[in-house]
Order: C-alpha cells, then sequence, then structure tokens
C-alpha cells in the first residue's frame, strides 16, 4: 500500500506544480497592484458583468495540473501559471460586487479588458507554443540526402 502511494508520488509534477501556484500568486499580486495604482495612472473604470468565474476556475485546476503532468517543460508551467493566475485575479474582482473592473481599451474596438486578462491571453500563448514546441520534437526526422 505505502509503495502505491510512492509511486502514485512520484508520478505527480510537485515542482511543476509548485512553480505554476508560485506564478499564479505573482500574476494575482500584479493584477491587485495595477488595480490599486489606478488614481494615478489612469480615469475611468468600465464593469464587466460575470457570473462564471468560478465554475471556469474549477475546471481549470485539474485540466491545467494535467497539461503540466503531459508536458514537462518549463514553458508549459509559466504558461498554466498565468492562466492561472488571470483567472484566480479575475474571480477574485468578482467576489466583492459581482463585476470585474476593466481598465484598457482594445485598440480599434469597443472591447476593454484588465491586467488579469492579458496574463490569460499570454499564458494561452506560451501554453500553445510549448505545445508546438513539444509537437516540432516528435516530428519524424528525415533521413540524410544520400
Amino acid at each position: 500500500m505505502l509503495s502505491a502511494v510512492k509511486l502514485h508520488l512520484d508520478l505527480f509534477p510537485v515542482a511543476r506544480y509548485r512553480g505554476m501556484l508560485a506564478i499564479a500568486v505573482a500574476a494575482c499580486l500584479a493584477d491587485w497592484a495595477v488595480k490599486g495604482a489606478h488614481p494615478w495612472l489612469w480615469d475611468g473604470w468600465v464593469p464587466h458583468e460575470t457570473g462564471r468565474s468560478l465554475l471556469n476556475l474549477l475546471w481549470a485546476l485539474p485540466l491545467l495540473t494535467a497539461l503540466l503532468w503531459l508536458l514537462p517543460t518549463r514553458l508549459a508551467v509559466v504558461g498554466c501559471g498565468l492562466m492561472l493566475g488571470g483567472m484566480s485575479a479575475n474571480l477574485f474582482d468578482v467576489v466583492p460586487d459581482g463585476v470585474v473592473w476593466n481598465m484598457f481599451p482594445l485598440p480599434g474596438s469597443d472591447m476593454w479588458f484588465n491586467t488579469a486578462d492579458a496574463w490569460i491571453v499570454l499564458g494561452g500563448l506560451l501554453l500553445s507554443g510549448s505545445v508546438l514546441s513539444e509537437c516540432w520534437k516528435l516530428r519524424p526526422v528525415r533521413a540524410a540526402a544520400r
């Protein structure tokens, strides 16, 4: 029984999970710092009603954990951490009044976003890069031209 538990713990990427959580906490703190500095940096907020933030976080955490287990790269750890941090920051933003506060206009559109949204997009791009990098490594190598 004890050896089965040890085997299970050896298969779980604890160091990668710790790294992901550290990056998620840093992303949350950065989001709060930007939101806390708003009176000195800019004037204007756009509230965005949301109701699915907790649900998104509940399905995303197991998915990101599975991705960390499948993709053993630092790029995947950073990408998953940024995505988790952005989702968590938006969740904590929703708790007091049910609204996510967006402060940056998206150029050329009437959409607004906040730093947490930027972390989610950046994390998704890094995670996609990690997947593409792993796929590139698995491609069949052609025999050298004779």
